[in-house]
């Protein structure tokens, strides 16, 4: 829409219809500070108030300490991995140290550590013994301090978690109390730790237990494998390990060998027997035989054949001188032959002696070899036998090596039999120090978000406000109600004199008539005439008279003519406020009881006239020609007649509208609705005035005027 001069339509045309505010306009950022400003002091009230409750139970909560200690898990023995694998926690490391958070958060401990602590003659844990306020209450409540109570407490003040990316295991204690907050996370952590010792000497008793019963079986065992060797050596004959299979194989060894000459032996005698009865069978000679080695071994052959040489030589001597019948040499002739039957005699003996030989080396053979096949069939027996044996000893060993291994590890498991020396899967390597700070409260940030959480109550409080608000607070709120501009803003002076607060050129008051005046555009104009301003309003107590009484003084102290005229004739207050009590008034001069000296009077406090509501029969002089007539005249002498009219609903502001030049419509903010303001200006509008429509905003915050 667009306004004429100072923010008014161009004359003569009809007031526009209201319109409603678009969300761009409800919603933009300037729109929601200015809302923020105008409630500023519900925001600041509600958020200090909010405030002020937070601290007062942040002050008054019990200050809480909490003892940190932690627990490193160990890692498992290292394996062989791929090298190019990244190493860190694997998941089997996480999904351990989270099964060992519930260890530590396990009933056992948690009842051990209140045992061990006392807490059930702690107030704190113990609601029976707490004589203060809240303990009492707990108390009616039915918390009576029994020992699963006291657990279940226990839990609330414990928090145990596991550090991320280790293998560590943080436990925390809170309480009242520093030093109960640090013992009881050290004791919780210690009867972890104890409980892992016992559960490793556990484990170590029935290892220790089971270990006694196998080596009482093994020994049984073992003693009766050996015994069973033993007899079976005995009865075989075998000897010990392997020895007897040494002395056996060096008997086959040796008999091989015997064997070997015997047969040698033999073939020697018998190839000796048959050369030489070869030879004694080409000839029949003896002689042949001479050349062999037994023979000419013989001395008594030798002997022969030296006594048969020297024969011969001599028979051949002999025979030189002598004939072969020559006795002489007859008798040596037969001597020679006496030597050579003695000769074939000692041969054959020898002969005879050779085969005697070969019979014994024959008869040595055969007896070595029979030996050897008893020797290789006892070996045969003795291999199987000492197969039978070697099975049976490796039993005997196998269980002795089973129950050496046992008796090691049984004597190993029982040097660890004391408690205090066993090996657990965790150690401590934080132990909980003394707290020195309260860990709750914290009061710095507590008291941050307390800050926060009042500003917020007080934002939410101011929307809900703004939401469920039916009256206007706003300007662009009263534009958009009314569809026509907001002209001014008047602050409320308080107890000043209103005429005071005119006179301050730099009061807000003054501010706001002097926008209220530029925005009406009325200034000296010479022999022109005078201007008629209504000023109305929704309903009575909105500020309509001390508005109209403000703009006629400020209009005067400008040099205009002002004519202030009481038009409200069911309640006028314009005499009462300003001090006059005249006795003729505006409905006189309409019904032509009294004339124009009779009803204006002077203000006290400005060169404003003044001309009071009269009597109360002026709705038939308000509909008689003779208004009309009297307000020509008045606007001769006057350069602006103020008129302040009855609410807008009345039948005198209806006919007073339709001879105005300009309306100015008062809204009291925070107290006039939106929906009646908007009817109220539909239905000025109706009235036919001539001129524009402007809205005054009265006894507005500081901040909607500024």
């Amino acid at each position: 829409m667009a306004y004429g001069i100072h923010g008014f339509p161009p004359s003569g045309s009809a007031a526009p219809a209201p319109v409603t505010a678009g969300a761009g306009d409800w919603f933009s950022p300037m729109q929601i500070l200015r809302r923020l400003w105008s409630r500023r002091s519900l925001l600041f009230g509600v958020a200090a108030s909010v405030f002020a409750g937070l601290a007062l139970i942040l002050f008054s909560l019990t200050p809480r300490y909490t003892g940190a200690a932690q627990i490193l898990i160990e890692a498992p023995p290292a394996q062989a991995t791929n090298p190019l694998q990244p190493t860190g926690i694997t998941a089997a490391d996480r999904e351990k140290v989270v099964s060992e958070v519930q260890v530590v958060m396990s009933r056992g401990i948690a009842e051990q550590a209140v045992n061990d602590l006392n807490l059930e003659t702690n107030p704190e844990f113990n609601p029976a013994l707490d004589t203060s306020l809240f303990g009492r209450f707990k108390a009616l409540l039915g918390a009576g301090g029994s020992h699963a109570e006291i657990v279940e407490d226990f839990y609330s003040h414990l928090n145990v978690y596991p550090v991320v990316t280790t293998r560590v295991i943080a436990v925390e204690f809170s309480s009242a109390d520093p030093a109960l907050a640090r013992d009881a996370a050290n004791r919780v952590a210690e009867l972890y730790i104890e409980q892992q010792r016992r559960a490793s000497y556990d484990l170590n008793a029935q290892a220790r237990d089971w270990l006694s019963q196998q080596i009482d079986t093994l020994r049984s065992q073992v003693a009766d494998a050996e015994a069973r060797a033993e007899a079976f050596r005995a009865r075989t004959g075998l000897l010990e390990g392997t020895a007897g299979v040494q002395i056996q194989s060096q008997q086959l060894s040796e008999l091989n060998t015997q064997l070997g000459q015997a047969r040698a032996a033999r073939a020697e005698a018998e190839a000796r027997v048959a050369n030489m009865e070869r030879l004694i069978g080409t000839d029949g000679a003896a002689e042949s035989a001479d050349s062999e080695l037994e023979v000419l071994q013989s001395p008594l052959i030798q002997q022969l054949r030296g006594q048969e040489v020297q024969l011969k030589r001599e028979i051949t001597e002999l025979s030189a001188q002598l004939l072969p019948s020559h006795p002489r040499m007859i008798q040596k002739q037969a001597e020679l032959e006496n030597l050579a039957d003695q000769i074939r005699t000692e041969i054959q003996k020898v002969i005879n002696s050779v085969r005697n030989q070969a019979s014994v080396a024959a008869a040595r053979e055969a007896s070595a070899q029979r030996e050897l096949g008893r020797l290789e069939a006892r070996r045969a027996v003795a291999d199987r036998d000492q197969i039978q044996l070697r099975a049976l000893e490796r039993e005997a060993t196998a269980n002795r090596s089973v129950l050496e291994s046992f008796l090691s590890r049984y004597t190993e498991i029982s040097t660890r039999g004391d408690l205090s020396i066993q090996e657990a899967n965790a150690r401590i390597i934080s132990r909980a120090e003394l707290p020195a700070n309260p860990s709750f409260p914290q009061k710095p940030p507590m008291l941050v978000l307390a800050a926060m959480a009042a500003l917020a109550a007080g934002l939410t409080t101011v929307f809900v406000a703004e939401l469920t608000h039916r009256t206007l607070r706003h300007v662009y709120d009263v534009e958009a109600a009314s569809g026509v501009p907001v002209l001014a803003s008047l602050p409320s002076v308080g107890i000043l004199p209103q005429d005071e607060a005119l006179r301050d050129p730099g009061g807000l008051f003054a501010d706001g008539i002097r926008s209220l005046h530029e925005g009406l555009g009325i200034f000296p104009a010479g022999n022109q005439r005078g201007r008629i301003v209504l000023v109305t309003s929704t309903a009575r107590g909105e500020g309509r008279t001390s508005t109209a009484i403000a703009l006629a003084r400020f209009m005067a102290q400008g040099g205009l003519r002002v004519l202030l005229i009481d038009a409200d004739f069911q309640q006028p207050e314009v005499e009462a406020m300003l001090g006059l009590k005249p006795a003729w008034g505006f409905s006189d001069l309409l019904g032509g009881r009294a004339g124009y000296k009779h009803v204006i009077l002077r203000d006290p406090a400005s060169n404003v006239h003044v001309m009071g509501a009269g009597g109360t029969d002026a709705l038939a002089a308000l509909a008689s020609p003779r208004l009309r007539g009297i307000m020509a005249q008045l606007t001769r002498a006057y350069d602006v007649i103020v008129l302040d009219a009855a609410p807008v609903w009345s039948v005198e502001a209806h006919l007073l509208a339709r001879l105005a030049d300009q309306c100015v419509y008062a809204v009291r903010w925070d107290a006039t609705e939106r929906d009646r303001v908007t009817a109220g200006v539909r239905h000025l509008s109706a009235s036919g005035v001539r001129g524009g429509i402007g809205v005054v905003l009265t006894c507005a915050e500081q901040a909607v005027v500024a």
